[in-house]
């Protein structure tokens, strides 16, 4: 039986596929599962993976187009009953490509993945309902431009594909997860980019306007709660100025202004402010995450505990907090003494652990009268 790859599916079939016409549009998807049957990962080279993966992606895309475009013109029935086995099939030879991947080794350039871990839905909606934490916690700080860009793969996903997801986690469980993603991305109830004021996106003027408060109250290392305090808290409106400027970007089609580059690289400061921890050493960072998982074990779940003054609480959290900022430093102080993370290795960042410590420093010194709070699991 001969075999046939993903990027040649890809060409013979995309045409087809864009057609207007409802009967050669349903053919077209024929022609793919058909095609579908013919595809053998475990025969190709490592040097092909990379290509091979990007082409199942881009297919998906176009049938998952031509589920729009049947659904929009009221052609359900039929577009269905042919993309949903294209669906299983395509998500059975992504597995068959990670498959491929992990036989390779190093040999393969690395798939571009979406932050839930997959390329092709249906996305893992209790994971995507992690994403927000993730993003505050600075998880993605590195790539804030490639999270958008999947999150609005996902949102794209989780409309059109509606149906099965509901199917699949449960009407309550997909509408948590889409609300999260609006949340995320700053999109409207009909998952719109927003105008005028309530749109995430920021001017060049007020981007400046970060800096400086930044620059006047998270620089004082004799107050290194509060400096962190401001540090992540305007980091954190950057942040979310970052992901509504290329969420609008993408959506829009927009090219990079001069005022929109400018704006980008004065939130990038911000976004990397440096702790005021003074000059860093070269640390184990192994260790490190160690001894601060160790510490997290032991803190108790019901804060009242914490802000009891026999208990030390306050001190150990705000320790572990400059140490926390003095790795991350660390880490951007000395990129080249440190390897890169592997996939598959710790899960959490170093600025996991501030954002963390933080918020258990600020427990530890706050009365709740209203009632007793406990710690959330992580």
């Amino acid at each position: 039986m001969p075999v046939i790859q993903l990027q040649t599916i890809l060409r013979d079939r995309s045409s087809g596929m864009q057609a207007r016409n409802h009967s050669a549009l349903e053919t077209a998807l024929d022609g793919v599962a058909a095609d579908l049957a013919l595809v053998d990962a475990s025969q190709l080279r490592p040097d092909e993976l990379y290509d091979e993966f990007g082409a199942l992606v881009a297919l998906y895309r176009r049938v998952r187009d031509a589920h729009a475009a049947g659904l929009a013109a009221g052609r359900a029935i039929g577009v269905l009953d042919r993309v949903v086995p294209i669906y299983y099939t395509l998500r059975s030879i992504q597995a068959s490509l990670f498959l491929a991947y992990s036989m390779s080794g190093s040999a393969a350039r690395s798939p571009d993945l979406s932050p839930v871990g997959t390329a092709i839905g249906l996305f893992d909606a209790p994971k995507v309902l992690a994403q927000e934490t993730h993003v505050r916690s600075g998880t993605y700080d590195h790539d804030l431009a490639g999270f958008a860009r999947w999150m609005l793969e996902i949102w794209t996903d989780m409309t059109i594909r509606e149906a099965d997801y509901q199917r699949f986690y449960g009407e309550a469980e997909t509408a948590a997860a889409q609300m999260a993603l609006r949340k995320v991305l700053g999109l409207t109830a009909d998952g719109d980019v927003p105008e005028g004021s309530s749109a995430k996106t920021i001017s060049l003027h007020e981007a400046d306007a970060l800096r400086n408060k930044v620059r006047a109250y998270g620089s004082d290392s004799g107050d290194i709660e509060e400096a962190v305090s401001v540090i992540e808290s305007v980091g954190h409106e950057a942040r979310e100025s970052l992901i509504g400027m290329y969420v609008r970007r993408q959506r829009n089609g927009l090219s990079d202004s001069v005022e929109f580059a400018a704006a980008e690289a004065v939130l990038q400061g911000v976004l990397k402010w440096p702790y005021p921890v003074g000059e860093t050493p070269i640390l184990d960072l192994d260790a490190e995450q160690r001894d601060f998982d160790e510490l997290l074990a032991e803190v108790p779940r019901e804060y009242v505990l914490l802000r009891a003054p026999a208990s030390q609480w306050h001190q150990k959290l705000g320790a572990a907090l400059i140490r926390a900022c003095t790795v991350e430093q660390s880490l951007r102080d000395h990129p080249e003494e440190y390897p890169a993370p592997v996939p598959g290795g710790r899960s959490r960042t170093v600025r996991w652990y501030i954002w963390e410590f933080l918020e258990l420093v600020r427990e530890a010194t706050s009365a709740h009268p209203l009632g007793v709070r406990t710690r959330p699991t992580r």
